[in-house]
C-alpha cells in the first residue's frame, strides 16, 4: 500500500500491525492484555512503549503519553536524515 504515495509528496508513513515487516517500528506492550513480550522484539524495533518498565536496552516510552511517543517519532526521523 505504502508504493501507491508519492515518496516525493511525504516524509513520513505511519502505519499499525505489520509487526513481522522488515521496517523500523515501535513495539506496543500491555501486560494485561495477556500477550508475551517474547516475540514483539526483533533487530527492527526502534522502541518500547509501554505502561511498565521492560528490562531491554531500546528507549521506553509511556504508552499512555501519546505526545511523548510522538515526540521520539520526530526525534528518531530527524535523526534519519
Amino acid at each position: 500500500m505504502a508504493s501507491r504515495f508519492d515518496p516525493s509528496s511525504l516524509d513520513l508513513i505511519l502505519v499499525e500491525g505489520f509487526k513481522h515487516e522488515t521496517i523500523d517500528k515501535i513495539a506496543l506492550f500491555r501486560s494485561e492484555v495477556g500477550k508475551p513480550l517474547d516475540g514483539l522484539i526483533d533487530q527492527h524495533v526502534i522502541a518500547v512503549a509501554s505502561n511498565q518498565i521492560i528490562d531491554t536496552t531500546l528507549p521506553q516510552l509511556d504508552i499512555n503519553n501519546p505526545e511523548q511517543i510522538a515526540d521520539y517519532i520526530v526525534s528518531w526521523w530527524q535523526k534519519s536524515q
